[in-house]
């Protein structure tokens, strides 16, 4: 579709939120200003609550203090975490902890987006590629792309192939469908345990057990998808050798049919 590579990224465990990114970039400009690489880490109430509790009581009032946060904001939250068996209020309005604070891992996605056909873009939900017919990037084969994803959570190499595999979620929710002639590349690693290959003798390595693999796919879904979408709004217009063309995506056309399909 274009040829920039940006970079996606989202903090998991935590909500991973939707990928507006560069939506959110292009909406806000009407001259249509360029959406930079996105790094964003949202950390959630409860993330920050758990930080701040243990196994012994823990008065409301100190809570608020301690997280300096709104009152209201600090009763919803923990009403909520008691709900998911986080916490527990033990009277007098204390409350400890029945679990330990997660730890939060970063995952950023890179892509080389030279793929695609117009046709099948989607954006945000919207079909975007059929409502724009008109200043396609590229015509003929669809060629391929290239994904890395890197991450500082602790993984093992198995775990950072199953990682990789959900990059192409993320692709087909902007409407790819890996064709026949693709040769997409999704790479994942991790800067954990990294030295392990210069000792010698016994070594240990640090994992997250499988079951607290599921924010990692999501935020690798939603970064992928992110970073894609960078990549597209980020790409200008381009002249090649033979006076070759390729157009980027018209701004102002993109955030017209957004706004149709209410995004």
């Amino acid at each position: 579709m274009t040829w920039p590579r940006l970079l996606g990224a989202r903090r998991a465990p935590g909500r991973a939120r939707d990928s507006t990114g560069a939506l959110a970039t292009l909406a806000a400009s009407s001259a249509g200003i360029i959406a930079s690489p996105s790094l964003i880490r949202p950390v959630t109430f409860s993330t920050s609550l758990m930080k701040r509790l243990s196994r012994e009581p823990i008065h409301i009032d100190e809570i608020r203090a301690r997280t300096n946060l709104p009152i209201e904001k600090v009763i919803a939250t923990l009403a909520m975490m008691e709900l998911k068996g986080l916490v527990r209020q033990v009277g007098g309005m204390n409350f400890i902890a029945l679990r330990e604070a997660r730890e939060e891992y970063t995952v950023g996605v890179l892509v080389q987006t030279n793929f695609g056909d117009r046709q099948q873009l989607r954006i945000a939900g919207v079909p975007v590629g059929t409502e724009i017919r008109d200043q396609l990037p590229m015509r003929g084969k669809s060629s391929s792309i290239i994904i890395v994803i890197a991450t500082d959570a602790p993984l093992l190499p198995h775990q950072l192939k199953r990682v990789a595999r959900r990059a192409s979620l993320g692709l087909g929710r902007v409407g790819s469908i890996s064709g026949d002639g693709s040769g997409d590349i999704f790479i994942a690693f991790s800067t954990v345990n990294f030295k392990v290959t210069k000792s010698s003798g016994l070594v240990k390595v640090s994992m997250l057990s499988n079951s607290e693999l599921d924010p990692l796919f999501e935020a690798t879904v939603q970064a992928t998808e992110e970073a894609i979408i960078n990549a597209l709004v980020a790409a200008e217009t381009m002249t090649g050798r033979d006076g070759n063309k390729v157009m980027a995506i018209p701004h102002d056309r993109l955030r017209q049919v957004l706004k149709e399909y209410n995004r």
